[in-house]
Formats: C-alpha cells, structure tokens, sequence
C-alpha cells in the first residue's frame, strides 16, 4: 500500500496472477460524504487488460546450417511488456532432418502493450508446453529467432500465469 495526502493505492493478488510488485489497477481517491471514490490508476495504459497470448507459432527448418538434430520440437511463444509476460500461446510443432538444420521460429504479430517476445522450444518429441525460453532478452516484434544450436534445455519455463497486468480486482464505490 502506498499514499501521498489524496490517494491510497492498493495492491492486491488474484489466484493465477502473479503477485506485486507492479501497478495497482485502482486508486482509493479522498473521502467524501458517500465513503471513498475509486479511480483508475493513471498511470497504467488503457484499456486496463492483460496482454493476450500470441497465436501458435509457424516456425520454419532448413537442412543446413546448424546443429540441430532430426526431431519434431514443440515450439510455443509468449509477449512481455514492462509488468510482465503473457502465457504460452499454442504449440507450433516444427520437424526437422538430418543433423545441420536449423529452426526459425517468426516473431509473433504486433499486439498493442508488447514490446518484445521470447520463443520456448522443448527438446526433439518433448510435449507441448515442455520448452523453455531460448533467448537471455526478449526479441524485437517484428524480429524473428533462428536457433542453430539445439534449443536449451536449461532457459527459463513456459509461464503458467499472465503478468502483464495485475489486479482486476474492482472496488467499486462505497
């Protein structure tokens, strides 16, 4: 909870959604004759909503270049922005050949609120869902991701909960 002489900002937790610290999505204003008026946080962007997941990726192979053994990898993308980042989208399956390829995984369209992507890809027959994040930093929208190596199995987890946004929680007026 924080405050200055108008306002009290209230933070709160809701089951799947992660936990502060980021905005709160409503602002206690002062007190009146009726109790408390809420307002919206201004300093969130609007419409107040979590970022949604991206579409399944369709990521792209070539049979040279890399190191990238034959197998079918799951592939799944999520966007981030400066509170947090959105759940997987949907598994975008790419198979490879031989022993040289390579994997492109596109970056996924622009969405308002992302400002940037990171790609998960599991290991060669892994299940949905089972990649983990293959780049230190989020990519660019609009900047694709050519993996040359076989995908890294020690990156980060697919996310379970949205933390693009926080507290949906609404007050409502006393």
């Amino acid at each position: 909870m924080s405050f200055d002489v108008n306002h009290v900002t209230i933070q709160t937790a809701q089951p799947g959604i992660a936990t502060p610290p980021y905005p709160s999505l409503y602002t206690l204003g002062q007190m009146n004759a009726n109790g408390v008026t809420v307002e919206p946080n201004p300093f969130l962007p609007d419409p107040y909503v979590f970022l949604p997941a991206p579409a399944a990726p369709v990521p792209t192979t070539a049979t040279t270049g890399g190191t990238v053994a034959a197998g079918t990898y799951p592939v799944a993308v999520t966007y981030v922005n400066a509170l947090g980042e959105t759940v997987g989208s949907a598994n975008g399956p790419i198979t490879t050949s031989g022993s040289t390829s390579t994997i492109t995984v596109p970056s996924p369209a622009a969405q308002a609120g992302a400002t940037g992507w990171y790609a998960y890809v599991g290991a060669a027959a892994g299940a949905a869902g089972s990649g983990k994040r293959q780049q230190a930093a989020p990519t660019a929208i609009g900047t694709g991701l050519t993996l040359t190596a076989p995908p890294t199995t020690t990156g980060a987890a697919l996310p379970s909960a949205n933390s693009t946004l926080n507290d949906p929680f609404f007050w409502g007026e006393n």
